[in-house]
């Protein structure tokens, strides 16, 4: 039965990319017809010079003559003579991004997400600088600000990144960054982009602000204020392409690292072009490829998936709520930040639900897989899939930092992914009557089946 369910899953995704496709081109917003324009444009690279390698992949180049590779060698800002620095397709890819984030000034694509937060935190901050970050955030990411930052001597201060007052109650004189996800993983807590970049504007406060891990291609982080976007493209915008990153600047967050390094007597070429910041980090070439191959169809797979991501938590929260059931999504009226997600967001492809224990919660996932939804630790792929946080993706915090984040034992992330929503709701139906049984009825007996020391 269960491979049976599994193939079932596994044709219910496939016809979802068929109807997601299908949507793409019958589509007519101008965003999309914006994407699908850039996506002609042509592979291309310096004159006077080929890929070693023969072909359209490199890892360095030839050229035509001595004089040719010195005139390349000499551009600025610096030539991308290395795949390690840069490839055509990560420019063409760079573009596709921009479309999304037309505040973006410049961009790099990245060999993973977390190479974009490297790069920035490398670029950003130096030693005896200050972080503010918000105590929302996923695992690794928040182990990579409070153990490797400080062996540089950097300062990391976490606060209830839904006040603006916590951020700006822990500003000291050498703040030099506010660090947040916009929408909290795993569970959903705003963080209201256009307050908190007020508070880094103050008189005399110059700090970067970086939104990393957006939930979606429609969340305007830059638009808002954020000088940085820092993304993992194994997320929703990949299209479910298992390696890389973004990272994306606007013109004030270069010009205000610009000022930063030249206070510290550094190079003050602009973030994203120097090489030293970059060796090494940059998305592979065949990534790039695969992700601009699957790049048109982004926003409709996203509308795809945020709509299914409603529809069953709406769904779970009519009918569960009385058997103990907590549903955290921010299109849910019940979500204490509602409205704020509905101005800043486009939607999630995610919700978090909250069971009684973490027996139930185990499952519930259990249930799930049985009919094809996969148990992993990633998130935005074209496949609903689950995740227990607590034991897997932010198992690495403390039982106190866990429960400063709000994540209990019986707290399950689901991702929702391309399939219909009938299938979705079926199957996460059951497997809710599966973990949260209904409480039976009272058993009502005679007089005469009731022994008599129970009598009054």
């Amino acid at each position: 039965m269960t491979s049976l369910n599994t193939l079932r899953a596994r044709i219910e995704q496939l016809w979802g990319r068929y109807e997601v496709l299908r949507d793409w081109r019958n589509a007519s917003d101008a965003l999309t017809l914006s994407l699908n324009e850039a996506a002609q444009k042509p592979w291309a690279i310096y004159d006077g010079s080929k890929p070693q390698s023969g072909g359209k992949l490199f890892a360095s180049l030839s050229y035509d003559d001595a004089e040719t590779a010195a005139r390349i060698f000499s551009q600025k800002p610096h030539a991308k003579v290395y795949a390690r620095e840069d490839t055509p397709y990560g420019e063409l890819l760079v573009g596709f991004f921009k479309k999304l984030f037309p505040e973006a000034e410049q961009g790099r694509a990245t060999a993973q997400g977390m190479g974009a937060i490297h790069a920035v935190l490398a670029e950003g901050l130096a030693t005896g600088d200050h972080v503010v970050a918000s105590t929302y955030q996923f695992g690794t990411t928040r182990k990579v600000l409070e153990d490797m930052l400080p062996r540089y001597k950097i300062d990391v201060t976490f606060v209830d990144g839904r006040k603006p007052e916590a951020w700006d109650a822990a500003v000291r004189p050498n703040t030099k960054m506010f660090f947040f996800e916009p929408i909290g993983n795993p569970g959903a807590e705003i963080v209201d982009i256009r307050k908190v970049v007020s508070v880094a504007r103050q008189p005399a406060r110059d700090i970067l602000v970086v939104a990393d891990s957006c939930m979606s291609p429609l969340d305007p982080v830059l638009k808002l204020g954020a000088d940085v976007a820092a993304l993992s493209t194994t997320k929703i915008l990949g299209g479910g392409i298992d390696t890389g990153g973004m990272l994306l600047v606007t013109k004030d967050g270069l010009d205000r690292l610009s000022r930063f390094n030249i206070a510290r007597g550094m190079d003050p070429e602009p973030m994203l072009l120097r090489r030293t910041a970059w060796d090494g980090l940059v998305q592979s070439h065949r990534s790039s490829a695969a992700m601009l191959a699957r790049a048109p169809s982004w926003l409709s797979g996203f509308r795809r998936q945020a709509g299914n991501a409603a529809a069953v938590a709406t769904a779970a929260e009519e009918r569960f709520q009385d058997r103990g059931l907590t549903v955290l999504s921010p299109v849910l009226e019940s979500h204490p930040q509602h409205d704020l997600a509905r101005e800043q967001f486009g939607g999630s492809v995610i919700t978090s639900f909250v069971l009684p224990s973490m027996a139930s919660a185990f499952t519930f996932i259990n249930q799930l897989a049985k009919n094809g939804m996969g148990i992993v630790n990633n998130f935005g792929g074209p496949a609903t899939t689950v995740t227990h946080p607590a034991s897997t993706t932010h198992s690495s915090l403390t039982p106190e930092k866990l429960t400063e984040q709000g994540i209990g034992p019986g707290l399950v992330r689901v991702s929702f992914g391309f399939e219909r929503r009938e299938f979705l709701l079926d199957v996460f139906t059951r497997a809710f009557d599966e973990a949260l049984p209904a409480a039976k009825p009272p058993t009502h007996r005679s007089r005469a089946e009731i022994p008599s020391h129970h009598m009054v």
